[in-house]
Parts: C-alpha cells; sequence; structure tokens
C-alpha cells in the first residue's frame, strides 16, 4: 500500500508523494513515511479505502484485488473516518523484479507483499522471493526442475483455493527438507545431496554449504503434493495403528528416488515428517475413536467423514509456520484459480478399512 501510494503520486508530479498517502487517511498510530516502504504497511479502513478508490478512479473490487493490504480493514471508533494504521517492520515484505523496474521510468521502488506476489519473475524467468537469507535474485533457467516445482506450486495452491493452509502445509515440508541434510543418521542421502549441488553449481553459488531454499524447491514441492492429498490425508488421520501409516513414509521415499531405509527414517519421532503426521493424528483423535468404536459395537463398516473434513489447520503446532511462500501479485497480476492436473495417484488408499 505505501509502494503504490508512493509511486502513484510519483505519477501525478506532487512534490511530497508521501502527502498523498496521509491524504488517503488520518495516521492513527505514527505517519508513514517513505523511509518505510522497504520494510512496512498500512492497514487502511473502509472509508479510506474507498477514498484511495476515489483519488485513482479505479473500482475498489478491483483495487483489492491488486492490493493486498486492502482486502484487510480494521476497526476505529468513528468508521465514516479515513484512517491508516502503520504495522511493524514485516518480513513478508520484499522488492519487485529488478529488471522490470529498470524498464519503468523512473525506475520506482516496488514492495510487494511476498505471500502475494509471483517467487519467478513471469516476463525474465529470475527467482526474486528475496529475504535476509537470500538477498540476491537469482536466475535459475539452467535449472529447470526449480522453474518446474515452482509452477506445480502455483497449480496446486490455485487449485485448492486456501492460501493460509497451503502456506502451512509448505512450512511443514521445507521445514522437513531442510532438517534431513544435518540430522544424525541421514548421512546416506547422496542422490539428494548430489542433485543439490548439481543445481547450486548451475546457479552459480558455489558458496553454499546446505541447501537452500530455492535449491531444494523440487523436493520441498514434492513433499508439499503429498500433505495437500487429502485422500492420503484422511487414510494418515484415520487409520487405527501407527504401522499402517508405513506405505505413506515409503511413498515418499518413492518419489523424492531414495532408498527404503529413507523412509524408515522420516518415519521415527524426531523427524518433521513423522511430527506433521502426529500433529495430524491429534487433530482428528476424536474423529478417529468415534470411527473404530462404531465400527467394532456395530460390526459393520460405518461412513468415513467427508474428506475436506481433513484440511484443517493445526491448532497450535509447535514452530508456527512462518509467514514466506512463493505465489501471486503485486499490482498488474493475480492468480489465475485453475483445476490441478498433476495430483498423485489416489487410488492405493482405498484400503483404510479392514473388511472383517
Amino acid at each position: 500500500m505505501i509502494s503504490y501510494t508512493l509511486r502513484l503520486g510519483a505519477a501525478n508530479d506532487m512534490a511530497y508523494p508521501v502527502a498523498l498517502l496521509r491524504a488517503v487517511g488520518n495516521p492513527v498510530t505514527y505517519s508513514p513515511s517513505r523511509t518505510l516502504v522497504s520494510t512496512n504497511d498500512v492497514l487502511v479502513n473502509e472509508a479510506a479505502q474507498q477514498r484511495l478508490a476515489a483519488f485513482t478512479g479505479i473500482d475498489l473490487a478491483h483495487l483489492r484485488q491488486r492490493l493486498p493490504t486492502l482486502r484487510r480493514s480494521f476497526d476505529e471508533p468513528d468508521p465514516a473516518v479515513p484512517a491508516i494504521r502503520c504495522f511493524a517492520e514485516s518480513a513478508a515484505l520484499r522488492k519487485h523484479c529488478d529488471r522490470c523496474i529498470a524498464q519503468m521510468p523512473g525506475h520506482p521502488r516496488i514492495v510487494v507483499h511476498r505471500n502475494d506476489a509471483h517467487a519467478i519473475c513471469q516476463h525474465h524467468r529470475r527467482w526474486i522471493d528475496t529475504s535476509h537469507f537470500l538477498p540476491d535474485q537469482i536466475d535459475p533457467t539452467r535449472t529447470p526442475a526449480i522453474i518446474a516445482a515452482h509452477y506445480r506450486y502455483r497449480r496446486l495452491a490455485a487449485a485448492i483455493r486456501d492460501p493460509p493452509w497451503v502456506r502451512e502445509q509448505l512450512w511443514w515440508a521445507d521445514r522437513s527438507v531442510a532438517r534431513w541434510c544435518v540430522r544424525p543418521g541421514f548421512g546416506h542421502l547422496t542422490q539428494l545431496r548430489d542433485r543439490w549441488q548439481r543445481r547450486t553449481t548451475a546457479i552459480g553459488h558455489t558458496g553454499w554449504t546446505t541447501p537452500t531454499t530455492l535449491i531444494a524447491l523440487p523436493e520441498t514441492i514434492a513433499l508439499l503434493e503429498l500433505f495437500c492429498d487429502l485422500s492420503l490425508r484422511r487414510h494418515i488421520a484415520m487409520v487405527e495403528y501407527e504401522f499402517q501409516i508405513a506405505p505413506f513414509y515409503y511413498r515418499i521415499s518413492q518419489r523424492l528416488g531414495q532408498p527404503r531405509r529413507f523412509a524408515e527414517l522420516i518415519g521415527q519421532p524426531g523427524d518433521a515428517v513423522h511430527n506433521w503426521v502426529q500433529d495430524l493424528r491429534a487433530i482428528h483423535r476424536e474423529t478417529r475413536q468415534q470411527f473404530w468404536n462404531t465400527l467394532r459395537a456395530t460390526g459393520s463398516k460405518p461412513q468415513l467423514p467427508a474428506i475436506d473434513q481433513f484440511q484443517q489447520l493445526a491448532p497450535n503446532p509447535a514452530d508456527p509456520p512462518s509467514p514466506s511462500p512463493k505465489t501471486a501479485v503485486e499490482p498488474g497480476g493475480s492468480v489465475a484459480i485453475v483445476t490441478r492436473s498433476d495430483s498423485p495417484r489416489q487410488e492405493g488408499w482405498t484400503w483404510l478399512v479392514p473388511t472383517s
């Protein structure tokens, strides 16, 4: 919001572009300034949003599609008075593609919300999801697996239409992959390490000693696709005994091209994948117990819970998810809603209830 308003003021030759931001609404906390554009943003109440729409001549619904900040509001004692509220420095903000900015008149400073902006520039095919740990925009075109994984993530996120839930699953997947390279007992992961090293070399960052989120993105998205498979989630949540979850770990091992020993290791307590399984089972413990109690009491197979029930957020994860995924918009674009076409096969997960 700050980034957009400052550019709007500059485009209209205002000597002090920040004045337009203050004209949109009265600051509730402290006055926003040009120096805050890289790290801060503002929330805008309904009245201020209407005023911005009047300034721009753009329909408010259209503005909300382009400016993620406008999708949220806040309550004030007098909602009729336009108001803005600055919020603290946020890691969810990052800069736009350097090459896109270089082609714009005046080379404006454009800051986007990481949760709503493409991780790869659609025009220049550069990785632009920068962070404190990955500050440089990178050319990943020599690593087609990374680009393909990013587009798979976009299709998956668009098909599910529940961004917070997908981001939590992405956090779990990224966390799981990151810990494999440092966990004791995982020294045999030569195939994964070789892949990561080849990608690191292709990108040109030979100084990296551990796989970053970018380098390990194909493995992370492969794991994410399994985490988001509702049929698979229902199986994990509803089987009565822990040993019945073993096929899930073997499925992961197969998807990543790893030996059988790998599946055994990620199924042990302490691994992030195992922790994900336990969290999922804890959420649905009551449903699972009721299901099996009914089966024993009646001797007949009860109906399985609706599959949509298994798309839930964990109540209190031990490590809260970090808001840092990799999709969608900034002024000028939006995420298309499409149907996922690369869903893992699910017919292997239909054997949940025993026949006897």
